[in-house]
């Protein structure tokens, strides 16, 4: 097929289906040893033609603009391959963007088909639709022990548990930002440290006026720069200590977030003054079922606890290994419980919080410090929480 190949490429407005590219030809267990190489590609559309019986099936296909510049250019274990992309580039026949994530999902959500190993996790939050999908897209897997063929399933995406969709957002956008290593791991010299861009009306990044919820800085040249101004900016010492809460909504459009600093105490109910108010954002009904102060949330030492203080009263559920969870527990009124991350807490039906899976540096150098040497799950977590008293 590989002097075919590009009969195969068209616009979106032509395509049955779109490709990710840069997660085709990046190592995979299929196509032969190397980092990169269109060899994968030509395997993956041997597979659709023969899952479709069309032998001129089109396809669109969206990459990451570092797929072929740059340390990434190099690593096609071919060079030719590295050459053929500019032409495809040229030609209008790949549409080469920044993060390809997005886009993919765009062309996705308007009906296109996605062939794909990527689970999309971290942008579950802005398309929802991902969860618990098993028709939309399609996984390549190896056809043989050799990995010289290819077969095309259907790719069961799962239920996440929010944590897990925030975490992996945030790890999309330290990627975006130059914030890992190649080894994917977060870069701690400068996550760890607060920073002040060099022109005062911008707080983007100001620890103090934006109560820790602050833009990461972006990495240019080992340098730490503005995103809007582009400017290097300023050290201004460790960054100080903060969690994030994350409060979802049944029919809610995107979840809302707060930070909460160490040391700091916030009250979440229906009409808070000094807190956390719910009532704006809810239905008359619902906010009826809620208590003016429902919970207050403290963190301290590092730890997170959250207490009842409400009338109709609160449940937690605590995630487990496998990314379910356990049974509702009511909480004890006025005790302190341990608020892991992962766990739930129903303020109503319709209402929970949780904690955010997006991680603050002093969380981000805990967990890579935790981390076993393969793919990190949830610990698991009995069915009450504990309680401190």
């Amino acid at each position: 097929m590989a002097k075919d190949l590009e009969r195969h490429l068209v616009g979106w407005g032509n395509a049955e289906y779109v490709l990710d590219l840069s997660n085709i030809v990046r190592p995979n267990p299929f196509g032969g040893p190397g980092k990169r190489t269109l060899r994968r590609l030509v395997l993956v559309l041997d597979a659709l033609v023969r899952l479709t019986g069309d032998p001129d099936v089109g396809v669109y296909l969206v990459a990451d603009r570092s797929l072929r510049t740059g340390r990434g250019r190099a690593e096609f274990t071919d060079p030719s391959d590295a050459d053929r992309l500019d032409r495809w580039v040229a030609d209008g026949l790949v549409e080469e963007v920044d993060e390809a994530d997005e886009r993919i999902l765009e062309l996705a959500s308007a009906g296109l088909p996605v062939i794909s190993g990527d689970l999309y996790v971290g942008h579950r939050d802005l398309h929802p639709w991902i969860q618990g999908d098993t028709e939309r897209f399609l996984k390549p897997v190896k056809a043989n022990e050799a990995g010289s063929a290819v077969r095309l399933i259907p790719q069961d995406m799962g239920l996440r548990p929010a944590y897990e969709i925030s975490r992996h957002g945030e790890r999309d956008v330290h990627k975006a930002m130059g914030l890992l290593d190649r080894r994917r791991r977060p870069l701690l010299r400068y996550l760890g440290r607060a920073w002040r861009c060099q022109d005062p009306r911008c707080t983007l990044y100001d620890v103090r006026k934006r109560q820790g919820n602050v833009f990461p800085p972006r990495i240019r040249g080992n340098v730490a720069v503005c995103a809007v101004h582009g400017t290097p900016l300023l050290d201004d010492g460790p960054r100080p200590r903060a969690t994030q809460l994350k409060v979802l909504i049944t029919g809610g459009a995107t979840p809302v977030r707060y930070t909460l600093s160490e040391g700091s105490e916030r009250v979440i109910g229906r009409h808070v003054e000094a807190g956390i108010a719910l009532f704006d954002l809810l239905d008359r009904d619902v906010a009826a079922r809620i208590s003016k102060e429902h919970l207050v949330v403290t963190f301290r030492d590092g730890k997170v606890l959250v207490r009842d203080i409400s009338r109709p009263g609160a449940w937690m559920r605590s995630a487990r290994r496998n990314f379910g969870f356990g049974e509702w527990t009511l909480l004890d009124p006025g005790a302190d419980y341990a608020f892991h991350l992962g766990d739930e807490v129903k303020i109503t039906e319709g209402v929970v919080l949780t904690r955010s899976g997006q991680l603050f540096p002093n969380e981000v150098a805990d967990a890579w410090k935790h981390a076993a040497p393969k793919r990190r799950q949830p610990q698991a977590a009995a069915d009450a929480p504990t309680i401190l008293r």
